[in-house]
């Protein structure tokens, strides 16, 4: 038999993001430990899918080192503990120093090589003090990483109001610009409170339907603009793209059409 190509998602111990890799052990199965070679270093993580036959027209992966035998498990177990007491000299030296920074999580790579500490804050930090410190003490190579309110919604997790995990946790790659105009297009509401999510900022969601309202809107006319019905004249008032409908104004009354109706007025 023809050996094909295969790949599985891994979950990271601080991330509830799967990331894919590619696979060439094929006796890989959901919830066996493997040995990655991350951004970070090399590091333990958890395969969170069956495997999964590529097709020709993926991008390539990066592959996974090998599935974690009884020595990497020991090892990583020894960096655990390790990574407890790192947590412990962070959150002192923060507070000795008086930086405004919140340890969201840190770890280890496999080999002891580097231990990051993913940390957030309101604004910029100065924490060159706060490096030396920690290499002094950990005597390892420190990588402190600023986490962003969306990226920490991602890495932490948790349920949207519509009932579903958070879409940044389960399968967005990126974040594209959300912003105000979002809103506007849509014909919503300005209360970017009423639009955020659990991070602070407006839902990603909010991207899911907006090229659907930027065509649609071509098909109405704009609010403001006159419409004729016979001998009677209305300014358009409003439209709703979802029922498909116009509301119409004039000095009488006031009337909602469809967008049919409307394609047998004169527009103006």
């Amino acid at each position: 038999m023809e050996l094909a190509n295969y790949y599985c998602g891994v979950l990271l111990p601080y991330s509830q993001k799967t990331e894919f890799y590619s696979v060439t052990d094929l006796s890989l199965k959901k919830g066996d430990y493997v040995v990655i070679n991350s951004s970070l270093g090399l590091e333990m993580a958890r395969v969170s899918t069956d495997l999964i036959r590529a097709r020709e027209e993926m991008e390539s992966l990066p592959s996974i080192l090998r599935k974690a035998d009884a020595q990497d498990l020991a090892i990583n177990d020894q960096y655990l503990e390790l990574n407890k007491k790192a947590q412990e000299c962070f959150i002192e030296e923060v507070k000795k120093l008086a930086l405004p920074m919140q340890l969201l999580y840190s770890t280890y790579t496999l080999d002891g090589d580097k231990c990051l500490f993913a940390f957030v804050s309101d604004g910029r930090v100065d924490f060159r003090d706060l490096l030396k410190a920690l290499a002094s003490e950990l005597h390892c190579r420190i990588e402190l990483r600023q986490i962003m309110p969306r990226d920490r919604a991602k890495i932490s997790g948790g349920v949207g109001i519509c009932g579903l995990p958070l879409c940044c946790s389960n399968f967005l790659a990126r974040f594209d610009g959300i912003g105000v105009f979002r809103l506007k297009n849509q014909m919503l509401s300005l209360n970017t409170q009423k639009f955020s999510g659990p991070c602070g900022k407006l839902k990603c969601c909010l991207l899911f339907e907006d090229d659907l309202y930027i065509e649609e809107k071509k098909k109405y006319p704009p609010v403001g603009s006159i419409v004729r019905d016979g001998q009677k004249e209305y300014q358009v008032d409003s439209y709703n793209i979802l029922s498909r409908t116009i509301t119409l104004k004039n000095d009488d009354e006031s009337r909602t059409i469809s967008l049919n109706e409307l394609s047998k007025m004169n527009r103006h």
